[in-house]
This record gives structure tokens, sequence and C-alpha cells, in this order.
């Protein structure tokens, strides 16, 4: 009676051994796919926070220039966020261009400048953790801001 026990018994831990390893496994593969996630969140956010900084420093210190680079008045202006150039302002009260951020992150950006005499901005910044910003799939991450002057 007593032989096929210890076979009994052992196969018996080995699936206790067992379903508990696949647990884990997928608990640990659920919490990467979570911080993999808030990494994303995160380039994208700080792409989007970028692109409004980079807006609010042509609107308010617009070096070499006597207003702001995105007034709608003529000439357009140039400007360089990342290294690169954009030409902005000059007639028209709403402006859209993207930043590339290295190889991993971008935003598009619009300003909206209303006409004379109101002096009101707003700036949109719809940062993402892929480029080209035109780029979209299931792992792209986007966050966007919006900021009124």
């Amino acid at each position: 009676m007593k032989k096929g026990f210890a076979l009994l018994l052992t196969v018996l831990i080995i699936s206790v051994v067992l379903a508990s390893a696949l647990t884990a496994y997928n608990l640990i593969r659920g919490e990467i796919m979570l911080s993999s996630g808030a990494s994303a969140s995160q380039v994208a956010f700080y792409a989007a926070r970028s692109g409004n900084e980079c807006v609010r420093f042509w609107e308010f210190k617009h070096p070499g220039y006597t207003v702001s680079a995105f007034d709608i008045t003529p000439p357009a202006r140039s400007i360089t966020c990342s290294g690169l150039p954009f030409t902005v302002g000059g007639s028209s009260d709403q402006n859209k261009f993207s930043i590339q951020f290295g190889t991993n992150s971008c935003t598009n950006v619009t300003v909206t400048k209303d006409t004379p005499p109101s002096i009101k901005i707003t700036v949109e910044s719809q940062g993402q953790n892929t480029v080209p910003c035109t780029t979209q799939d299931s792992r792209t991450a986007q966050r966007g801001l919006y900021e009124y002057y």
C-alpha cells in the first residue's frame, strides 16, 4: 500500500511549486508593464513641458527682438528650440511646430495669440515618447499641457 505514496507526494509538491512560480511570474510581468508605462508617461510629460518652456522663453525674453517672437505684426521671426530653427509670428495668430528631443521624444506645439488690444496667448504642447511626432502605436504615451498667459 505504501508503494507510490512517495511519487504522489512528489507530484503534489511539484504542482504547488509550479503554481507558485506561475503566479509570481504573472505578478512580476504586470509590475514591469506598469513601470515601463510610467516611464513612457514621464518622458512624454517632460517633452510637453519643454515645448511650453521654449514658447515661454521666446514670448517673454525674445532675445534680439523688441516684441514677442510670436507677435502677429510683420515680419516673421526666427526662433530656436532644442537646437532646431523655426519661423513664427509675423502674420498668423496661430503658430504650429514640432520639436524633436534626441531619439526618444518629441512635442507638437501650437501657439495662439489674440489680436490686439488683448495680449492673451494660449500654448498647447502635446509631448510623446516616440519620434517622429506623427508616430502612433499601442506603446505611444502622450501627455498634453495647456498654458494661458
